[in-house]
């Protein structure tokens, strides 16, 4: 019975730790011009955070960015470390900014499948996952490149948030697998007891 109680609690434990906020962290500079044919960028630095875990990056509040033309751009995520992610490449056509438009690994449905403006959550064309484990504290950047003429625009604001990852919760035919497991084997370690007293 120690043996099941032990383990329920590491599960608790477990499932506590997992429901932790996320700390999120935003951009609080001035307006950052992005101009036709260049690499802008807008930092945000991090503290307290030890590994990156699981990131959520909202392009927000408000419109994060304004520009006139959405196909211009190609938006990354850039770590501390100078690893890259690719949020959206060249989508969203003639329409026009970036409002609200959150990135995250669990969305349904890919940033490529968007409509101008860009709103809702977004699935990132590569995985945030894969900065999973990198170091968090630093400078992170999201990066914009415009990559044609004529129309301009701006990145006015965003937040990266970073949560560990959620544990799973068993269901109660899981736990009473788990007991059962439990059970037996505190039966069959007190079979081998009794038979070596007998033996």
């Amino acid at each position: 019975m120690k043996k099941i109680i032990a383990f329920a609690a590491a599960v608790t434990a477990s499932v506590i730790a997992g429901a932790a906020a996320a700390q999120t962290f935003t951009y609080a500079g001035p307006p950052v011009p992005i101009v036709d044919n260049t690499t802008q960028f807008a930092p945000i630095t991090v503290v307290g955070v030890p590994v990156a875990e699981v990131i959520t990056v909202t392009i927000g509040p408000g419109c994060g960015i304004t520009h006139t033309f959405n196909g211009d751009l190609d938006i990354y995520l850039r770590a501390p470390s100078g690893a890259l992610v690719e949020l959206s490449t060249d989508n969203g056509a003639g329409g026009d900014n970036y409002c609200d438009a959150v990135f995250s690994d669990a969305a349904a449905t890919s940033i490529t499948s968007a409509l101008a403006p860009m709103t809702g959550t977004w699935r990132p064309e590569q995985p945030l996952s894969t900065l999973s484990a990198e170091p968090a504290n630093g400078e992170w950047r999201l990066v914009v490149t415009d990559d044609a003429g004529v129309d301009t625009g701006q990145i006015n604001s965003w937040t990266i948030s970073f949560a560990p990852p959620v544990a799973v919760v068993p269901t109660l035919s899981e736990w009473a697998l788990i007991l059962m497991a439990g059970l037996l084997a505190l039966a069959g370690a007190g079979w081998a007891m009794r038979r070596r007293r007998l033996g």
